[in-house]
């Protein structure tokens, strides 16, 4: 498994790219999120959010033996380069559709969700699989809103990246 998604919301386009073998297999989580948080910043792009899952996700075995995903972005409370983590099924979900990763570049004009299973940026979502949503405070401009993993409870609940989610028009993934 050495593929990341990039999510590119200002040309409405959803691609796969590779990374090399040595570090797919040895960062994941945190680090493989400010790995590609820093490749995206500095290549131009502003505010890239990268939701990271470990190798341990999705196991030579094919078992899930880790729940955990990472999400590194700037925060809009702190200005800064900022991570948060959650419990769910969102990381499993990326880890069997074969990714490491999911960069989240730009935004849009209107309301989007992106759709990991179809490989597609719409305006239109089946809500009963919307994994990462966001709630009322984030469109109310609350700094410090949270995202929710609506597949099992887990809270990305540090750096206020709900509105993040808002800013860049994201209804979910």
């Amino acid at each position: 498994m050495t593929n990341i998604l990039v999510a590119d919301l200002d040309n409405n386009r959803i691609y796969e790219e590779q990374l090399d073998e040595e570090t797919a297999s040895t960062l994941g989580g945190r680090l493989l999120g400010l790995t590609l948080y820093s490749k995206y910043s500095k290549e131009g792009y502003k505010d890239p959010l990268v939701f990271a899952t470990s190798p341990a996700n999705k196991s030579n075995l094919d078992i899930l033996v880790s729940g955990r995903t990472t999400l590194v972005g700037r925060s809009p409370l702190t200005g800064h380069a900022y991570s948060s983590n959650s419990g769910g099924k969102f990381g499993q979900s990326l880890a069997t559709n074969g990714y490491l990763a999911l960069v989240i570049l730009g935004e849009s004009d209107a309301g989007v969700y992106i759709d990991i299973d179809k490989k597609q940026i719409t305006s239109k979502a089946d809500l009963s699989k919307r994994a990462i949503t966001y709630g009322d405070s984030a469109t109310n401009d609350c700094l410090y809103a949270c995202l929710f993993d609506g597949t099992k409870g887990g809270v990305y609940g540090r750096g206020g990246f709900g509105k993040s989610f808002v800013d860049r028009n994201l209804r979910g993934v």
